[in-house]
């Protein structure tokens, strides 16, 4: 069992540069299947569900985090538009590389749309990238706090 529990954290990890791997989710299951094979023991039920209200939170900030870098920055609708726009056309059709590229993107042309000068423009775009990579750094530090807990439950077990 926990052969499967590490793989599915280490798959959870994957999963954020991967976007047809739900990442905290898999993780999540791996650490909600070694908590339920211990009947919630050495990690509560309520540790388990905290943990999954985290996981869709960042499920849906996913999605938010790159709008709001770009309203930051004073994006246009256009702009903003064009940036979950790009973040769904660039993991369609990217992969990975579709996560950074399609909101920078996205946002780029709604803002060059707008007659927005291009260094602005820019500017803006950029904004949408940090976005982007707040949302994969929280997803990491999730899914590291996640095997933490499984990890120091194992060495109270002695394994």
């Amino acid at each position: 069992m926990i052969i499967i529990v590490f793989l599915l954290m280490f798959l959870g990890l994957a999963g954020i540069v991967l976007p047809i791997l739900p990442g905290p989710l898999l993780s999540w299951i791996g650490f909600f299947l070694y908590a339920w094979s211990h009947h919630f023991e050495k990690i509560s039920v309520l540790t388990t569900l905290i943990f999954l209200g985290f996981v869709l939170l960042l499920g849906i900030l996913d999605y938010i985090l790159p709008i709001i870098g770009a309203k930051k920055y004073k994006t246009s609708r256009k702009g903003i538009f064009g940036a979950g726009l790009g973040l769904f056309l660039g993991v369609l059709f990217f992969g990975s590389l579709g996560i950074i590229l399609g909101p920078f993107l996205g946002t780029l042309l709604g803002e060059v749309s707008d007659k927005k000068d291009v260094l602005g423009a820019i500017k803006s775009a950029r904004s949408t990238i940090i976005g982007v990579l707040i949302s994969a750094f929280a997803k990491v530090v999730l899914i590291f706090i996640m095997t933490g807990f499984v990890i120091v439950a194992l060495i109270g077990e002695g394994v």
